[in-house]
């Protein structure tokens, strides 16, 4: 049982940016895990009124197979609970930017063109604002801060299937937050 939460959880986790696609795996895997679940049962039983050693471990067999196939069906909660939990993450990272970005308009009352500027040569960016892509449209997460005129923004991608997700984060200190598709 271990063994198929482990391997649940590494799935979400290898496909956490591309989740309309791979969220139909565990579907099927988790109905074929059903079926030879159901067919492991009829086959215990039907071994336990014939009293067939070689029957019984064909049985368990078949249910140990089925439980773990089933239980790829964790997936579909861990996927979106991990992707939810990098947004949050990178968000939290650039609302931790925003009084630096202040600090540094303050003493040279203009923002920075670049957030390198403000970052050091450690800051440890969140694993969504490192991501880049071609699919299933072109984006560099990397480059995740703007100067927009008197002011700046935040925009990053979440790719997801064929549309994906746009956060972004406009305008200034008191900015809010927006998703498009």
């Amino acid at each position: 049982m271990l063994g198929a939460l482990a391997t649940a959880l590494g799935l979400a986790y290898a496909t956490l940016w591309y989740l309309a696609i791979f969220s139909l795996i565990p579907c099927g895997v988790s109905l074929i895990g059903l079926v030879l679940g159901l067919l492991a049962f009829l086959m215990l039983r039907r071994a336990r009124s014939e009293a067939s050693p070689g029957l019984r471990r064909v049985g368990y067999s078949l249910l140990v197979v089925g439980g773990f196939l089933f239980l790829q069906l964790v997936y579909l909660a861990l996927a979106p609970t991990l992707r939810n939990w990098e947004i949050k993450r990178a968000q939290a990272f650039i609302h931790t930017l925003i009084p630096k970005l202040e600090a540094y308009h303050a003493q040279y009352h203009t923002y920075p063109s670049t957030i390198e500027e403000l970052a050091s040569a450690d800051t440890a960016y969140p694993r969504l604002l490192e991501l880049t892509g071609d699919y299933p449209i072109t984006y560099d997460n990397r480059q995740f801060y703007f100067k927009r005129g008197a002011t700046y923004g935040f925009k990053f991608y979440v790719p997801d299937g064929f549309i994906g997700f746009c956060y972004e984060y406009c305008c200034g200190a008191e900015g809010t937050w927006t998703v498009t598709d």
